[in-house]
C-alpha cells in the first residue's frame, strides 16, 4: 500500500495526526472558558458551542478528524508516495489551530 514509508511510519503519523486534533481542541476548549466563544474565528464552531454547548465543538472536531483520516486513507491507497506530504499537511494545520487558539485564547 505504502511504498517508501512503511506502514509503522504511516501510522506513526495518523497518531501525530490525531494527537495535535486533540491538542487544537483542548486549546480551544481553554481558550474558550479564559476569553468565551465571541473570540473564536470559526463561525460554525461558535454556532455549535451557542447551540449545544461544549459537545458542538468536540462532535464538530471528531467529524473533521475522521474525514482527515478518511481522505488521508484514500491518498494512501491512490497515491502511496503522496501520504506522508498529506499527513504533515494535516499535522501543521492542526498545529496552528492549537498554537492560535494559546496566542488569542490563553496569553491574551
Amino acid at each position: 500500500m505504502v511504498s517508501r514509508l512503511g506502514q509503522a511510519d504511516l501510522s506513526l503519523l495518523v497518531r501525530g495526526i490525531v494527537a495535535i486534533q486533540l491538542a487544537d481542541l483542548t486549546t480551544f476548549a481553554a481558550a474558550v472558558r479564559r476569553v468565551g466563544i465571541d473570540q473564536e474565528s470559526n463561525a460554525v464552531a461558535r454556532q455549535l458551542f451557542a447551540v449545544a454547548g461544549d459537545f458542538g465543538p468536540v462532535l464538530l472536531k471528531v467529524a473533521a478528524t475522521l474525514t482527515i483520516l478518511l481522505i488521508l486513507r484514500r491518498i494512501a491507497r491512490r497515491f502511496p508516495d503522496r501520504a506522508p506530504l498529506a499527513a504533515w499537511v494535516a499535522i501543521s494545520v492542526g498545529l496552528v489551530g492549537a498554537l492560535s487558539n494559546v496566542v488569542v485564547g490563553l496569553l491574551a
